[in-house]
């Protein structure tokens, strides 16, 4: 086995910002309240990575090598720099005394991004692309304590960027229209409520490219899954909320088909999460989490 030990320093410099500004009104017996928002995301990213030489063992007689010395680099150039810009317009309607309620709305999203060589701080590759997504969403309560939901939203993200051993190292992707379906129940049982929902969510991929060695962006990846929440009080003052997911990703269009079926990597099987609250008794209004 060879590998090279090398030692990275980075810094990530992140800035947002967001107004909106949300109305109410009435048409006969719908209830609309609808929201205007602006929304824009700075992303600085500077990097440099010292390498050491070559370092060789054998997985079945190990080699007792030194802790690297590697030195920490100081010199930190920008490498890639991203501008997301963002304004969305939604209404979300109520009927039959709030039993039905619907969302939809659009979103305009536009990505600007940039990198740069690291040894002269020229721009190596960018891109500037946009797209207009829309957002559906149905709630419908059958029972004071049954609601039943489904929603379809498309989302614009960041392209890939080929890395590192390919050919085309350093190579900015345009942007990607991602889309989600989900559909659900929510119980309420007075104490705690249950959520119980299916998603299916359509991305592309990318990937490196064996024969060519090239990194390309032309693959497409399907996210389906189970997801179960638990919430509510388990003693006066105390809240409990707790989850567990599964996915199958599964890669659905690759290079000739041939890895078409297999699961995408980076995606777990099983997610789980927890959380609690604790709303103490010696100081009102405080609340531990």
């Amino acid at each position: 086995t060879g590998a090279v030990p090398a030692r990275l320093n980075e810094s990530l410099t992140t800035k947002t910002g967001e107004v909106g500004l949300r109305g109410r009104f009435q048409t006969g017996p719908l209830k609309h309240e609808p929201a205007l928002s602006a929304s824009v995301l700075d992303i600085d990213y500077s990097s440099a990575r010292i390498r050491s030489r070559t370092v060789f063992s054998n997985i079945y007689h190990p080699a007792d090598l030194a802790k690297p010395d590697i030195a920490r680099p100081d010199d930190l150039p920008k490498t890639s720099e991203s501008r997301l810009y963002s304004i969305a317009l939604a209404d979300t309607i109520s009927m039959a005394q709030d039993r039905v309620q619907i969302i939809a709305g659009f979103r305009h999203q536009r990505i600007d991004s940039a990198n740069f060589d690291a040894a002269t701080g020229r721009k190596s590759s960018d891109y500037d692309k946009s797209a207009i997504t829309p957002a559906f969403a149905l709630t419908v309560r059958p029972t004071e304590r049954l609601s039943l939901y489904g929603n379809y939203i498309e989302g614009l993200s960041q392209g890939g960027t080929a890395p590192e051993g390919s050919v085309n190292a350093g190579e900015v992707f345009a942007p990607e229209i991602s889309k989600q379906f989900e559909v659900g129940a929510k119980y309420d049982f007075g104490e705690f409520a249950t959520t119980v929902s299916a998603f299916q969510i359509d991305r592309p991929s990318s990937y490196l490219d064996p024969a060519t060695q090239r990194y390309v962006a032309n693959g497409q990846q399907r996210n389906r899954g189970l997801e179960l929440l638990v919430q509510g009080d388990a003693a006066r003052g105390v809240r409990l909320l707790g989850g567990v997911a599964y996915t199958d990703a599964r890669l659905t269009r690759t290079e000739g088909g041939v890895n078409d079926g297999n699961r995408a990597p980076a995606v777990p099987r099983f997610q789980f999460n927890a959380a609690a609250e604790w709303d103490t008794p010696f100081l009102p209004g405080l609340t531990l989490t």
